[in-house]
């Protein structure tokens, strides 16, 4: 298990000034390539205002593979080759900033690569629900609608006793 302090999570912030951007479409698969000549990475993951996650370590042989920090990222991460993270089926839940670093002392971030939606920004907020909570979306507006009404309801009766 890898280990950020306070003075590698200060390098990190720096590195964050030359990010890549990488736009892709939800469902998409992506890989993201280590900018360190290095074979030996820990991969993690920023997601603001969240601190950064541990997703898994790669060594030299690729007969070790890779050790992941929670068996859960098996089904969505894995390397093609040392220096290269691969997506797959890309959600919401992996947006955010991938960052390499090399696993001996002092650790060296790379400038990170910000993998965001294309398709994000065209979207209004009701297309981003899921089609089965949207009869909550309608409740929650109506419910807010209806104490509005009741709130001015109450201050018109409280002014006319005045």
């Amino acid at each position: 298990m890898c280990f950020v302090s306070l003075i590698d999570l200060f390098m990190w912030s720096q590195a964050t000034e030359s990010l890549t951007n990488t736009a892709v479409s939800l469902g998409a698969d992506v890989n993201i390539s280590c900018d360190r000549d290095i074979e030996e990475i820990y991969w993690y993951k920023q997601k603001s205002p969240d601190p950064p996650v541990f997703i898994l370590r790669t060594y030299s042989s690729t007969y070790e593979g890779a050790e992941y920090e929670n068996i859960i990222f098996t089904h969505k991460y894995s390397v093609k080759t040392n220096s290269r993270l691969f997506i797959r089926n890309i959600t919401t839940d992996e947006l955010g900033v991938y960052y390499c670093v090399k696993t001996s002392e002092p650790l060296k971030f790379s400038n990170g690569t910000k993998i965001y939606i294309t398709d994000f920004v065209n979207k209004n907020q009701t297309d981003l629900v899921p089609q089965h909570q949207k009869p909550w979306l309608i409740v929650t507006i109506i419910t807010s609608v209806l104490s509005v009404f009741v709130i001015i309801a109450v201050i018109g009766v409280f002014f006319r006793l005045i």
